[in-house]
Protein backbone atom coordinates (compact mmCIF):
# COMPACT_ATOMS: atom_id res chain seq x y z
CA UNK A 1 0.00 0.00 0.00
CA UNK A 2 1.62 3.36 -0.91
CA UNK A 3 2.16 5.92 1.80
CA UNK A 4 1.91 3.12 4.53
CA UNK A 5 5.29 2.04 6.93
CA UNK A 6 5.16 -1.04 9.18
CA UNK A 7 7.21 -0.78 12.01
CA UNK A 8 7.57 -2.72 15.42
CA UNK A 9 8.75 -2.16 18.72
CA UNK A 10 10.41 -4.65 21.18
CA UNK A 11 8.92 -4.15 24.93
CA UNK A 12 10.49 -5.42 28.31
CA UNK A 13 8.89 -8.57 27.93
CA UNK A 14 10.06 -9.55 24.49
CA UNK A 15 6.85 -8.99 22.94
CA UNK A 16 6.27 -7.11 20.04
CA UNK A 17 4.08 -4.18 19.04
CA UNK A 18 3.82 -3.80 15.46
CA UNK A 19 2.45 -0.79 14.05
CA UNK A 20 1.55 1.36 10.44
CA UNK A 21 2.18 5.30 10.24
CA UNK A 22 0.71 7.30 7.23
CA UNK A 23 1.75 10.99 6.63
CA UNK A 24 4.96 13.08 8.02
CA UNK A 25 5.72 13.08 11.47
CA UNK A 26 6.41 16.44 11.49
CA UNK A 27 2.47 16.69 11.40
CA UNK A 28 -0.07 16.49 14.23
CA UNK A 29 -0.35 12.72 15.43
CA UNK A 30 -3.89 10.98 15.45
CA UNK A 31 -3.69 7.37 16.94
CA UNK A 32 -6.13 4.89 15.34
CA UNK A 33 -7.13 2.00 17.57
CA UNK A 34 -8.64 -1.05 15.54
CA UNK A 35 -11.36 -3.19 16.88
CA UNK A 36 -11.25 -6.38 19.26
CA UNK A 37 -11.09 -9.10 16.28
CA UNK A 38 -9.43 -7.04 13.82
CA UNK A 39 -6.08 -5.14 12.93
CA UNK A 40 -4.55 -1.91 11.72
CA UNK A 41 -4.45 -2.57 8.71
CA UNK A 42 -7.78 -4.00 7.32
CA UNK A 43 -10.19 -1.65 9.80
CA UNK A 44 -7.83 1.69 8.62
CA UNK A 45 -7.10 1.20 5.45
CA UNK A 46 -8.48 -1.71 3.50
CA UNK A 47 -11.72 -1.65 4.57
CA UNK A 48 -11.41 2.04 5.08
CA UNK A 49 -9.49 4.68 3.91
CA UNK A 50 -9.55 6.59 6.84
CA UNK A 51 -5.95 6.27 7.89
CA UNK A 52 -4.71 7.42 4.42
CA UNK A 53 -7.32 10.19 4.26
CA UNK A 54 -6.06 11.44 7.29
CA UNK A 55 -2.33 11.89 6.24
CA UNK A 56 -3.48 13.23 2.79
CA UNK A 57 -5.18 16.10 5.29
CA UNK A 58 -2.41 16.78 7.14
CA UNK A 59 -2.45 14.21 9.89
CA UNK A 60 0.72 11.97 10.94
CA UNK A 61 -1.49 8.73 11.41
CA UNK A 62 -0.50 5.86 14.05
CA UNK A 63 -2.20 2.56 13.97
CA UNK A 64 -1.17 -0.18 16.44
CA UNK A 65 -1.77 -4.17 16.00
CA UNK A 66 -2.96 -4.22 19.56
CA UNK A 67 -0.96 -7.01 21.66
CA UNK A 68 -1.74 -10.22 20.36
CA UNK A 69 -3.81 -9.40 17.35
CA UNK A 70 -2.24 -8.76 14.01
CA UNK A 71 1.49 -8.71 13.58
CA UNK A 72 1.79 -7.98 17.29
CA UNK A 73 2.60 -10.98 19.14
CA UNK A 74 1.24 -11.49 23.01
CA UNK A 75 2.65 -13.12 25.72
CA UNK A 76 1.67 -15.93 27.83
CA UNK A 77 0.76 -13.53 30.64
CA UNK A 78 -1.62 -11.51 28.33
CA UNK A 79 -3.35 -14.65 26.86
CA UNK A 80 -3.33 -16.91 30.60
CA UNK A 81 -2.04 -13.98 33.47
Amino acid sequence: MSGLSRSALVLHDDTSLSYLTAGSPSDEPVLLIHGSTETAESDWFVHSPIGLRLAELGYFVIAPDCRGHGRSTASSEDLFG
